[in-house]
């Protein structure tokens, strides 16, 4: 049997959508099941006297809930867009796997994927702290080159990420312009990601306790009960979903223990290469660069993907140029 097999193949925008919302529900069906049914019982409890304000704070609560279940399935389409928009040639290999489209290559070893979801017309390969998958029709995929993947990643599945050799060079790199070697901590990443949502959300974060205090002053005001009890169930669920979002980048960042990591910088395109992975991002894949007080984060273009890179690694030359090719293919610097 081979062991290299390559696939290659064009989502279109249909295709990409259909395999987006089947993976959504695969993932969440407990949740898009619970969600009309804790409704229908909070609108019952609205009749009822004792339940009544009970039932209220739950429907605000319920709100909050939803809305996220909403925006993924109003926004299938543009996510189905930008998953469909290039085409992808996948390289499986004994070592590991690599994506390639006209934007983005990632090459990475098996670890790096926690699971394989069998979708009706797809594989979705799930990888480790990414929101989306990979998704690979499976018209594309001969029997032999799904057998050896779902061998590869069972058999990755006991292996201890981390360390290990860098993936081997495949292709002669482009002149390189600077080239940037740090070492990346889980505490660097929690730090950054603090101070990333206090830019993004510092006016919303300081209304939050003042617009919690006042409904709950509002509580004991005649004829305000059930407004309040309504504000104060969403309060409740904005803050639970707050929570559960700085939860969950903590645990990432506190799982991630110190890898080495090397940043190339060229004309075309910036190379993160790590032990277990490769990435390279032309420029107009990367939207915008966050400037904070002791990194850098770097944001791709259209999906959820950011490099963080310490100030105290990147000489001024070296920031400059990043800026400069950044701007230059349509970034921003914020």
């Amino acid at each position: 049997m081979s062991n290299r097999f390559e696939v290659s193949y064009q989502l279109t925008p249909v295709q990409a959508r259909d395999a987006y919302v089947d993976y959504l529900w695969r993932s969440r069906w407990a949740s898009f099941l619970a969600l009309p049914f804790l409704l229908a019982v909070l609108l019952a409890g609205l009749g009822t006297e004792r339940w009544h304000l009970l039932c209220v704070f739950g429907i605000g609560f319920w709100i909050v809930c939803a809305v996220p279940f909403a925006r993924i399935y109003l926004g299938r389409k543009q996510v189905g867009a930008a998953l469909a928009r290039k085409p992808v040639r996948l390289i499986f290999e004994e070592e590991g796997f690599r994506a390639e489209s006209d934007e983005v290559v990632t090459r990475a070893r098996w670890t790096a994927i926690r699971r394989i979801r069998v979708l009706p017309a797809a594989l979705a390969l799930e990888r480790s702290r990414s929101s989306l998958p990979i998704f690979v029709p499976l018209s594309a995929l001969s029997a032999e080159a799904r057998a050896f993947l779902e061998r590869r990643v069972r058999e990755a599945g006991s292996a201890v990420g981390g360390g290990g050799r860098p993936l081997d060079e495949e292709e002669a790199p482009l002149p390189v312009r600077f080239e940037i070697a740090y070492e990346f901590t889980g505490g660097l990443g929690r730090r950054a990601g603090l101070r990333l949502l206090w830019r993004r959300y510092a006016g919303f974060l300081l209304m939050m306790p003042v617009l919690g205090a006042g409904l709950v002053a509002g509580l004991g005001s005649r004829g305000m009960e059930e407004l309040c009890t309504f504000g104060l169930g969403l309060w409740v669920g904005v803050a639970a979903f707050l929570a559960s979002a700085f939860w969950t980048g903590w645990r990432e960042n506190r799982a991630a223990g110190p890898v080495p990591v090397r940043l190339v910088l060229d004309d075309e395109q910036l190379r993160l290469l790590a032990p277990e992975f490769e990435s390279r991002l032309k420029w107009p894949a990367v939207a915008r660069v966050w400037s904070l007080p002791e990194c850098l984060v770097v944001d791709r273009r259209r999906l959820r993907y950011q490099i963080v890179i310490p100030l105290a690694a990147l000489s001024p030359e070296a920031r400059e140029f990043l800026e400069r090719k950044v701007t230059g293919a349509g970034g921003e610097l914020l």
